[in-house]
């Protein structure tokens, strides 16, 4: 039986999930704490971080889940980038059947990119191979050819942003087997596999960043993460208020809105403006005209990350997850940026749609695909192949 242990280091919550896998994932134990020293994907107090996650995964444990193991770990922010890659290698005697290490080493070939000295390649997922010029394989190793080539989605970030991201995770008893994209990850843990195929874009909208994923043709084929999330909405509600970030955030869960329109005009709310000692009326329009005015911008950021690629074209259905996206009429203001699309809502109905996809990315991955970077400091240069594993339920 395969058994993944993963953490989703989020900006509002960090939450720790044990799954295993026979026919299907089954969440074994799962913890979840208020998260602490995380703020639009950048971990700004490591200690902080680190005291919450040595919580979690002490909690995981108190559940019954033994042995944690190593943890494939998310990673957002601002300073993430993505590349395509091509590898080529010859096979050697021609028309001989291709093996494991000659996808291990096309691959590895695709990887051969130039960074500036303060980036790092994180991971790289092989999105699908050629055989002799034929496109289409997913799963190359056993076909006879004489030369296959590979496409690769590529992953980078910052240095110091990677190494402070396993510090916390050590320093709290844990080891990194893998550091994942959270844009692919959600997009794992909403998704089934004919979407994947048919073309999806995954909008999680955290509480410091929102992270995209675009799907088609049964890979991931762009990531992206925006600083941009719940918490600003938070931050409006309270400064045009007049209130504070622990009201203000309990206002737009108990009443928010992202359509104003939607809002009865009678309808009003209490609010408690700082320095005063009685809280007032005020219309529940204004608050979702503040919650709508944020959530759109994100949702447009989001659309223009996309529309910069030119695969816009590719995709035709619109996951909304995430805290974010809770709030009431969020697919209704969705509908009005991506007006062609059809737009869902989903939410997993146990863990993140982050933690969830790094469970399923976890087990569904094949043995791997290169070996263990050089240096034993610097666990990001392993790779998976997901091949048609992708966002099966």
């Amino acid at each position: 039986m395969n058994r993944a242990f993963v953490i989703d280091l989020g900006g509002s919550q960090v939450t720790g999930l044990v799954a295993t896998s026979e026919d299907r994932l089954r969440v074994e134990a799962l913890a979840s704490l208020p998260s602490e020293g995380v703020w639009r994907g950048n971990i700004t107090s490591p200690d902080a971080a680190s005291a919450v996650l040595r919580r979690v995964m002490a909690d995981l444990q108190a559940k019954g889940s033994g042995t944690l193991g190593p943890a494939v770990v998310s990673i957002s922010g601002a300073h993430l980038e993505v590349l395509n890659g091509q590898g080529m290698k010859l096979i050697v005697p021609r028309a001989r059947h291709i093996t494991n290490q000659d996808v291990m080493e096309v691959v590895n070939h695709s990887r051969a990119i130039l960074l500036p000295p303060d980036r790092e390649q994180i991971h790289v997922v092989p999105r699908a191979f050629r055989i002799d010029g034929e496109p289409g394989f997913m799963r190359p190793t056993g076909h006879p050819g004489s030369k296959i080539e590979a496409e690769t989605f590529i992953v980078t970030g910052k240095k110091d942003a990677v190494e402070t991201l396993q510090r916390v995770v050590v320093s709290s008893g844990g080891t990194v087997d893998q550091i994942i994209h959270a844009g692919l990850a959600a997009g794992l843990g909403v998704l089934k596999s004919q979407e994947i195929d048919q073309g999806a874009l995954v909008v999680d909208i955290g509480y410091g960043t929102t992270d995209v994923g675009l799907f088609f043709a049964g890979s991931i084929a762009f990531a992206a993460s925006i600083p941009v999330g719940g918490g600003h909405v938070t931050s409006d509600i309270a400064e045009l208020l007049k209130t504070s970030v622990e009201d203000a955030e309990q206002l737009k869960i108990d009443s928010g809105s992202a359509s104003p329109r939607a809002v009865p005009e009678s309808d009003s709310v209490q609010v408690c403006q700082l320095g005063q000692p009685l809280t007032r009326p005020m219309h529940r329009r204004v608050l979702a005209e503040i919650i709508e005015s944020r959530l759109r911008e994100i949702l447009l950021l989001a659309k223009a990350a996309i529309d910069k690629t030119g695969l816009n074209t590719r995709v035709t259905l619109v996951v909304l997850t995430g805290n974010g996206g809770k709030i009431p009429n969020t697919d209704r203001l969705a509908a009005e940026v991506w007006p062609d699309h059809r737009i869902r809502v989903e939410f997993p109905a146990k863990g993140t749609a982050v933690a969830l996809g790094l469970a399923r990315y976890a087990l569904q991955s094949q043995e791997e695909m290169a070996p263990a970077a050089p240096s034993a400091e610097t666990l990001v240069g392993r790779v998976r192949s997901l091949f048609s594993g992708l966002g099966k339920n």
